[in-house]
């Protein structure tokens, strides 16, 4: 079993590093391979990998003698949070069965700009997702007896 402090350097290099690969994921598949779906699709990881880091850093961070922040706005990430899990449920099985239609209808597109990849990253979209809803209510429910 790890210390707390090795957890949380696990944790924060795990979230940076899903922002960082967002980030690049958009603009790589945007800019190179001219694949608009994963480009968009690597920028709502980034942005659910961003929710899970800021609501982990506050759930570390916080001490009982300080304000907390509204619960309404615990329960918006809660909300956009579950709106990804969605997403990333829907998109996933979509772009698998599209991606699967296009390769029995003879695609001969490069792996990059098929469907398939989109399908990698509405699960990484999915996946920040479910961590950031885990903080979320994780949160919701350590600040509740101080609202």
């Amino acid at each position: 079993m790890c210390g707390p402090r090795l957890a949380l350097g696990v944790r924060l290099a795990y979230a940076s590093l899903g922002i960082v690969i967002g980030l690049s994921v958009c603009a790589v598949f945007l800019v190179t391979f001219h694949n608009p779906p994963a480009a968009y699709w690597g920028l709502a990881s980034a942005v659910s990998a961003t929710l899970a880091l800021l609501l982990f850093l506050y759930l570390y961070a916080f001490r009982p003698d300080t304000k907390p922040p509204s619960t309404a706005v615990l329960f918006a990430s809660g909300l956009l949070s579950a709106a990804g899990v969605a997403a990333g449920i829907g998109g996933f099985a979509a772009y698998l069965g599209l991606g699967i239609i296009n390769t029995l209808h003879g695609d001969d597109r490069p792996l990059f700009q098929t469907e398939y990849i989109v399908c990698v990253w509405t699960f990484m979209t999915f996946k920040w997702s479910i961590t950031s809803y885990y903080y979320s209510i994780k949160t919701y429910k350590i600040i509740k007896p101080y609202d």
